[in-house]
């Protein structure tokens, strides 16, 4: 075999590596969506509840997050005081919820065929007990739009000083006593919690 004939052989095997490459891309491709990745951005709902526990007010804003997957510290605490008044009515925090979908892409089958997911529920619902930094777990693409942060508000009572907001870690302090209320002479926390119940269907749809 000359020369000439190793070179085009040579010639044609990368010619089929280019073409298998270029297929595999436009295939990886059409597959991306179902990989999972980091969340540059989240859905927020902060949700204020009446004395009467009614819901009065819902609003919404897609936040987008300094550092992938975190929403930090100082980014809860402005989100908290940017939204704690509405309609001039004032509201204390009263829980952070976190719905992360966390599937993993070999999971997602089982997923779409489950006939009850309350068990995935409860993998993707998490309270936050603490005002402090919220890790979120990478997403398949296809449901990053699902991931929600709600911040649920409680009507301040003037006359009745027994409501208890959240706590936060106290990174400054060295002693046990880390846990204090989130300014305890702020317009937003107070000394008892309030609970607030929301019904939801037993029968959950999903949108693919």
């Amino acid at each position: 075999m000359n020369n000439k004939s190793i070179f085009i052989m040579e010639h044609e095997d990368k010619e089929l590596d280019d073409i298998w490459l270029k297929k595999f891309e436009e295939l990886d491709k059409d597959y991306s969506d179902l990989y999972d990745d980091d969340n540059f951005y989240i859905n927020i709902h902060f949700i204020y509840v009446n004395q009467f526990n009614n819901i009065e007010k819902m609003k919404y804003e897609q936040f987008f997050m300094s550092k992938p997957n975190y929403i930090e510290r100082d980014e809860i605490i402005g989100l908290i005081q940017r939204n704690y008044v509405i309609n001039n009515v004032k509201y204390i925090l009263l829980s952070i919820l976190k719905y992360n979908i966390n599937l993993y892409p070999e999971n997602i089958k089982n997923f779409l065929q489950s006939q009850d997911i309350s068990s995935y529920s409860e993998t993707f619902f998490t309270p936050i007990k603490n005002i402090d930094t919220i890790k979120l777990d990478k997403t398949i693409n296809m449901f990053q739009d699902l991931n929600n942060i709600f911040f649920i508000f409680y009507e301040k009572d003037n006359e009745n000083n027994k409501s208890k907001g959240l706590l936060y870690n106290n990174k400054n302090n060295s002693n046990n006593n880390s846990n204090k209320n989130i300014n305890n002479n702020s317009n937003y926390t107070n000394n008892v919690t309030k609970r607030v119940v929301i019904k939801t269907n037993k029968k959950h749809t999903r949108k693919i």
